[in-house]
């Protein structure tokens, strides 16, 4: 089976994407390119490749190691660019919490076991990194403010770094060789739409919608539905997820899957 780690962004902010979708694919530039099913909208953290399912119960309890070894943080999105004429993105920038932020993506889930995975973490090492594609930054993106973390110091960075360790060392065959960009994909082309994506990112814009906090990483399986038509998007099923801080199993779920 074919899996990634993610975060998966709460539904308010979601609904702020896909605002900004209805105004992108108003351009005329926008029947150029794929876009993407929003049930499926996640930032990747780590693409582990066409696993074994032997690997599985491994890889959960390493990602639940990873993620007991980071604390919840804040992110929020931002204005994106493009991978050349192959995707178009929105950036994630860290966050500061607010007074009155939104609530939890994990309110309201309860703690769940998955089945033939361990609940509670082994001890061990800390995982260790590779890294995953980078693009062109949108003239008036936002950024972290001045004293904010950066690089590799970042949190989500760090996490990523983790996740594609605790796969590394689970058996995943995929190993990243570029650095880490955090993004948000909203379409995507097999080529050809070069000026479609400049000119879909060259939408100026900064800050979309509010920081959330990121308490848990989900490992989700990634196939394409049996017979679809040509051009169809992958189908996304959430595994597992592991809370951040503690490691423990809680509920996956994709907003609006």
């Amino acid at each position: 089976m074919r899996l990634f780690s993610a975060l998966l962004p709460p539904e308010a902010v979601l609904r702020r994407v896909a605002e900004i979708t209805r105004e992108l694919r108003d351009l005329p530039e926008a029947g150029r390119v794929r876009w993407t099913d929003p049930a499926g909208w996640h930032i990747t953290l780590a693409f582990h490749g066409e696993c074994p399912d032997k690997i599985l119960p491994d890889l959960g309890e390493r990602l639940g190691r990873a993620a007991r070894r980071s604390a919840p943080f804040h992110l929020r999105l931002t204005s994106g660019g493009r991978f050349g004429d192959r995707a178009l993105w929105l950036g994630v920038a860290d966050a500061r919490p607010r007074l009155d932020p939104l609530p939890p993506a994990g309110d309201g889930r309860k703690e769940v076991v998955s089945p033939g995975l361990p609940n509670t973490p082994a001890s061990g090492s800390p995982e260790e990194t590779t890294s995953e594609p980078g693009g062109p930054p949108l003239a008036g993106a936002g950024r972290p403010p001045r004293e904010a973390a950066t690089g590799r110091d970042r949190p989500v960075v760090r996490l990523a770094e983790a996740c594609r360790a605790a796969g590394a060392r689970a058996g995943a065959p995929h190993r990243e060789t570029v650095p880490f960009r955090p993004h948000l994909t909203l379409a995507r082309s097999r080529g050809g739409a070069g000026r479609a994506m400049a000119v879909l990112a060259g939408v100026p814009g900064d800050v979309i919608g509010e920081a959330w906090l990121v308490d848990r990483l989900v490992l989700i399986r990634s196939e394409l539905p049996s017979g679809a038509a040509p051009g169809a998007g992958p189908r996304y099923t959430p595994l597992l997820a592991r809370e951040l801080g503690t490691g423990r199993a809680v509920e996956a779920t994709i907003a609006g899957g």
